[in-house]
């Protein structure tokens, strides 16, 4: 992918990157959401579970920064 985008400017390529990460993203959260209740909490899979608020929240700052990031371009 990065090749195809190479000639497009940092905002035209985060916003190309955008397009494929987040629907990957999202649906990795909402099947985190749905498995959260039918998991045991102390399981290696519900602890990592536990851990999906904080990605929702690494990839909305992940977002923030890349777009500050292109910004300072």
């Amino acid at each position: 992918m990065e090749q195809a985008i190479a000639e497009l400017t940092p905002e035209e390529r985060y916003e190309k990157r955008l397009e494929q990460e987040r629907p990957v993203l999202d649906a990795l959260l909402s099947w985190a959401n749905e498995m959260q209740g039918k998991t045991a909490p102390k399981s290696a899979l519900g602890r990592a579970i536990g851990s999906a608020p904080f990605l929702d929240f690494a990839s909305k700052a992940y977002r923030k920064k890349a777009r500050k990031a292109i910004h300072q371009v």
